[in-house]
């Protein structure tokens, strides 16, 4: 119900509005301060993931590299250096399968907060936009029997889709 009659309630100007209308308008900024106050949480939940998940991705690019370097030394003493560069090669292998996985994760956190900001952003300016209409100022005389046509008109039509009906 609130989302079918919140385009007539946000079009009707403050002064015009019956108490459903602004019954509807203080409706739709409820839900509205509502998603916008979860998809911040989102935000921040995202974020602190993020930004753990680059630390640990500085930590691997570490790792492989100091595991790239073990492997070369290992090289050098043959028998000394089989077991250790057998090992460092395990590492850089585990190393990469685990930055892998972690850049994949570090994109999709990254995109999926880009996302709720580009969404958290939109319903602030929805707000913003129920804020002005609640303190529009009355329209000027002129335009008052435009706007007492318009709801006369509104007020007809549900009566003739009753005659139609019967």
């Amino acid at each position: 119900v609130l989302a079918a009659a919140a385009p007539a309630a946000l079009g009707t100007a403050p002064d015009l509005r019956k108490p459903f209308d602004t019954m509807v308008v203080e409706g739709v900024t409820e839900c509205v301060a509502g998603k916008v106050n979860e998809l911040k949480m989102k935000i921040d939940e995202d974020s602190s993931a993020e930004r753990l998940a680059k630390a640990e991705l500085l930590g691997l690019w570490a790792i492989a590299a100091c595991s790239m370097d073990d492997a070369g030394k290992a090289g050098e003493a043959e028998v000394e250096a089989s077991a250790s560069n057998k090992r460092a090669h395990a590492d850089e292998g585990l190393a990469r399968k685990r930055l892998k996985t972690l850049t994949t994760r570090s994109t999709a956190l990254a995109a999926s907060k880009a996302t709720c900001e580009e969404a958290a952003d939109m319903i602030e300016e929805a707000t913003a936009a129920v804020a002005r209409l609640k303190a529009a100022p009355a329209p000027p005389a002129e335009e008052a029997p435009v706007a007492a046509a318009a709801e006369d008109e509104v007020e007809e039509a549900p009566v003739a889709m009753e005659v139609e009906a019967s």
